[in-house]
């Protein structure tokens, strides 16, 4: 199936969906859950509410895509409403997130089959990070991570923490060792991760004719 026909399918699923209340709730709707506390991954004990270990990464099917589209929608508000240039141009849109799909990148974190987190993860070269302006720790393979976002209702929970350390993992499994992502300068979450993950500032790259922060993580 072509990128096209498929968006036109999600389309029609989507509007499908807004019809009935009942199915809102099922697919994207998020149950309320008592916060407790969970550690992790040995002493980074970042994770709060449902249990981490429940929660599974896996390949985003087509039954997904609308509930990844709510995701990013509701993220480029925040983004905006905290007074941020990031996804304020149009990208990422749901033609992205079914290209994402397309080509085998889109991502789901799952916690009893509903969709708390996504990320476009990509097993090969981003061109951009060609004309990285600055250094690289490697230049050996590499998985990029871009488009993250977490749904609301798990906003404050570590979420995106915890997507990032099953990314590790999966990188891992397919013994590629080094993880490399960017973000806009004003995407302080995002930085604040980056920072508590470890990983290394490298430079800036342009994306879309403005500048972002290039940042690489190596794992052992």
């Amino acid at each position: 199936m072509g990128a096209a026909s498929l968006l036109d399918g999600v389309r029609q699923a989507r509007y499908s969906v807004q019809q009935d209340d009942s199915c809102v709730e099922q697919v994207g709707g998020a149950p309320q859950t008592n916060v407790k506390k969970h550690s992790f991954f040995g002493d980074k004990s970042y994770f709060y509410g449902s249990n981490a270990q429940d929660m599974i990464l896996k390949t985003a099917s087509l039954a997904d895509i609308p509930v990844i589209w709510d995701i990013l929608q509701a993220a480029i508000s925040q983004r905006k409403e905290d007074g941020s240039t990031q996804w304020q141009d149009g990208y990422p849109n749901l033609e992205t997130v079914t290209d994402d799909f397309v080509k085998g990148y889109a991502h789901v974190l799952v916690e009893n089959e509903v969709v708390v987190a996504y990320a476009a993860i990509i097993f090969g070269e981003e061109p951009t990070y060609n004309d990285l302006q600055g250094e690289w720790l490697s230049h050996s393979d590499y998985v990029v991570v871009h488009r993250v976002a977490t749904a609301p209702e798990y906003k404050g929970k570590g979420i995106a923490t915890l997507l990032f350390e099953k990314i590790e993992a999966l990188s891992i499994s397919k013994n590629v060792f080094s993880i490399k992502v960017d973000t806009n300068f004003d995407n302080f979450p995002m930085l604040k991760i980056l920072e508590k993950l470890d990983y290394t500032y490298c430079g800036e790259i342009v994306v879309r004719g403005a500048p972002r922060k290039a940042f690489e993580k190596l794992l052992k």
